[in-house]
């Protein structure tokens, strides 16, 4: 079993978290915080500590940012590094990646990580060559 923290770079994470609610509903264990102008890395550092402290220690933990390199994603990483065991972190969220996680979260998260990168893959569609199989389809 496994706890969820979505990070972004301003809004990002909140618009995921009102569209993951339109579709599934309210979720247990799962967390969203944006990283935002007016934040300093340390005062963005110590909010996810305390979210990320505040989780069961048997629980692992699955960390989705929104940019490899960015802010919310090194933070991540430094949990990752600091607990390699326990926590996982997937740059790029997506929605199909945020959904596939969420509905998996009673799995173990080592388990279930290349298939969540799959999903989250998978969600990227080119619509052109989409709708050329649909007319050949008719």
């Amino acid at each position: 079993m496994y706890s969820i923290i979505v990070m972004s770079h301003g809004d990002m994470a909140n618009g995921l978290k009102d569209t993951m609610m339109m579709i599934l509903g309210e979720q247990e264990d799962i967390y969203f915080i944006s990283f935002t102008p007016s934040d300093s890395i340390e005062d963005f550092r110590k909010r996810v500590n305390v979210i990320y402290h505040s989780i069961e220690e048997d629980r692992q933990v699955l960390f989705l940012t929104d940019l490899y390199g960015g802010t919310p994603n090194h933070v991540a990483t430094a949990m990752k590094i600091a607990e390699p065991g326990r926590v996982e972190v997937l740059s790029g969220v997506n929605m199909p990646l945020l959904m596939e996680a969420t509905l998996g979260k009673a799995k173990v998260l080592s388990d279930i990580v290349e298939h969540l990168l799959e999903q989250g893959r998978g969600g990227m569609i080119r619509i052109e060559p989409a709708l050329d199989q649909n007319e050949e389809d008719e």
